[in-house]
């Protein structure tokens, strides 16, 4: 099966997912995170495969995505300090699509409530993968209303 960071083809390709998503121009995300223009190109165009961590940790505080996820994607081996329950998982992930706050504590208790066994040992798809493959749809669905 893959993850969610195998559905790219490369971590630019997810950074420029994310910058589409939120209608910002490659100038813009560049400026936000404080680096250039050509260096944010480059990522995005897959010609620098492995940024440095602090690039990506910039770039997903700008991109209100956790770090770990560009982090993973780009190849980096990421240590989990800490669990963090099923809502939490997908607070941050609607968080990390743009939705405001009130939003995302919507949308997280409507799915909560939709999929009682989320994050449970008895969930055979495992919560990681499975908020891999919702956030994965929800870019989709991100992406396809803005073009």
């Amino acid at each position: 099966m893959a993850t969610f960071a195998q559905d790219f083809p490369h971590v630019g390709y997810l950074i420029r997912e994310l910058r589409e998503s939120r209608g910002w121009s490659l100038r813009q995300l560049a400026e936000k995170a404080d680096i250039s223009a050509a260096e944010l190109s480059r990522i995005e165009n897959g010609k620098r495969q492995r940024p440095s961590r602090d690039t990506l940790n910039r770039l997903a505080s700008c991109l209100r995505v956790e770090p770990e996820m560009l982090l993973k994607a780009a190849g980096y081996r990421v240590i989990e300090q800490q669990q963090m329950d099923p809502e939490g998982y997908l607070y941050l992930g609607f968080r990390g699509l743009g939705y405001d706050e009130r939003e995302a504590q919507t949308f997280t208790k409507a799915f909560l409530t939709a999929s009682p066994n989320f994050g449970q040992a008895d969930d055979r798809s495992g919560k990681g993968h499975f908020l891999s493959l919702l956030l994965h749809a929800l870019f989709i669905s991100c992406s396809e209303q803005t073009a």
